[in-house]
């Protein structure tokens, strides 16, 4: 039996990127730990990967998006705030 387990996954401050993760992930928080970007999902892993869009978007900033998202959360780095979807 495989139990469920937390995974953190490095991301970029950029406005669109795919992050290969095990399938059916259920990401969980986004934040900086120290200078570094970074996504944490709850993880099967045994699962087989599959790759997801991450979509931030800064205040203010149109968002041109054609899917439904769901907000993962909110960052803040040198005086600008992020906002980050999956």
């Amino acid at each position: 039996m495989s139990y469920p387990t937390i995974w953190k996954f490095p991301l970029d401050l950029t406005d669109r990127q795919v992050v290969i993760l095990p399938k059916g992930a259920t990401p969980i928080a986004v934040d900086y730990q120290g200078e570094r970007l970074a996504m944490w999902a709850i993880v099967d892993r045994e699962a087989p990967q599959e790759s997801i869009e991450v979509l931030i978007f800064g205040t203010g900033h149109p968002m041109k998006i054609q899917r439904e998202m769901r907000r993962l959360g909110t960052i803040q780095k040198d005086g600008f705030v992020w906002h980050v979807f999956v």
